[in-house]
């Protein structure tokens, strides 16, 4: 406790903060490459697919360190993060498109529309086709 206090005292207490700061960097970095991943769907293009091992080998760290890290400073582990920018995704092609449910889950490369289905339902109380439906209707 001491020495530390003393490495405080004689100014050495920015590398106390950058460490503090470390994972606020690391989670941005990893938010900047799952961003990074969703750019194909504006030329209408699938995402391509990446688990959370290849994001943690990307940036140098253990899967482990990346989820405690994200979680502690975004409140969420970072596959959430990640479902979560894949509903708004999703939620802005259904309303300004007219892509197919089956195109749209192509392009998230989901095994089966159905399962699309079930995924989007999971996170918004609502099948995708009556999300377009409600959400067109208040377009209007």
């Amino acid at each position: 406790m001491k020495k530390a206090q003393s490495l405080y005292a004689a100014g050495n207490h920015l590398a106390i903060q950058d460490n503090s700061n470390a994972g606020l960097r690391l989670t941005k970095t990893f938010t900047r490459l799952f961003d990074k991943d969703f750019e194909s769907i504006k030329g209408l293009n699938p995402i391509p697919i990446r688990n959370l091992d290849d994001y943690a080998a990307e940036l140098n760290v253990s899967k482990n360190h990346l989820i405690d890290t994200v979680r502690s400073v975004a409140g969420k582990p970072p596959g959430v993060l990640i479902h979560e920018r894949i509903i708004r995704e999703i939620s802005q092609l259904l309303i300004h498109t007219e892509l197919s449910i089956s195109e749209i889950s192509y392009l998230f490369n989901f095994e089966s529309q159905s399962y699309f289905s079930r995924f989007f339902k999971r996170y918004m109380d609502i099948s995708p086709s009556l999300y377009r439906e409600r959400e067109k209707q208040a377009m209007i």
